[in-house]
């Protein structure tokens, strides 16, 4: 009697000989003239021509009976294969332990497979999740539950604002010359705060380190699960003997 993990090692091979021989069978019923012997007898009326009579037999391939029970290996083969890894998955289980921590206790091998790849999407949210820019400086406002700037930035509004710019002063001979200007005149300051909802970078490290202690723990657990032994039964033979039960040939 093997481990659940010597059964599950070989399940890949047993599914990929049964479909080959499946089909391989299939194929071999498609040409009826394998299953038959053919005799040919030529014999002459004439007695003096009695040395001319000839025999010829044209032998058959393999019969139905020889072809199934052929096929019946492999069949029987994966049919008890999979009542055996599914007996055992009712008994298989592992609990998780994190950081010598039990985090789940006797936790079924199906879930943990399951888990195993889960986790692995899980990890693609988390290390999706956006984080608030370093550059700036933040701190966390308890009445918002939010980080905000530390510090505000500060803006101004300006205006333009028509100024009149003498560029010579007036003389004997001429008169002064003077252009219109625009300049920005600041009219209003703005204060501007952000609050942000975004992980900083270490909250999303730290998250993401947890999970890849989870993942690494149910990937231990699913092991040490699938070094149940292997439920010993059979449903191969019993589904072939009722469907052959009193078939001649």
């Amino acid at each position: 009697m093997g481990k659940m993990h010597e059964l599950l090692a070989v399940e890949s091979t047993l599914i990929g000989n049964y479909n080959r021989d499946t089909q391989e069978t299939i194929k071999v019923f498609d040409k009826p003239d394998q299953f038959q012997r053919n005799v040919t007898k030529k014999e002459h009326f004439n007695d003096e021509d009695s040395h001319l009579n000839t025999v010829e037999t044209k032998e058959m391939t393999t019969t139905v009976k020889d072809r199934l029970d052929w096929y019946r290996k492999s069949a029987t083969n994966l049919f008890d294969a999979i009542l055996q890894k599914d007996a055992t998955n009712q008994l298989a289980s592992a609990d998780v332990i994190v950081e010598g921590r039990t985090l789940l206790t006797g936790v079924p091998a199906t879930t943990l497979l399951m888990l195993e790849s889960k986790l692995q999407d899980l990890r693609k949210v988390y290390a999706s999740a956006p984080t608030i820019s370093a550059a700036v400086a933040w701190e966390w406002d308890t009445n918002e539950n939010l980080w905000k700037t530390k510090d505000p930035m500060v803006a101004f509004s300006t205006k333009k604002t028509a100024k009149a710019v003498v560029l010579y002063e007036a003389t004997k001979e001429h008169p002064a010359q003077v252009k219109e200007v625009f300049e920005d005149v600041p009219i209003a300051k703005v204060t501007k705060e952000a609050f942000s909802g975004m992980w900083t970078s270490a909250e999303k490290a730290l998250v993401l380190g947890r999970l890849d202690k989870l993942l690494a723990a149910v990937k231990k657990a699913r092991q040490r699960a699938n070094e149940q032994e292997v439920v010993e039964r059979h449903i191969g033979d019993y589904i072939f003997d009722y469907l052959h039960a009193d078939v001649v040939v």
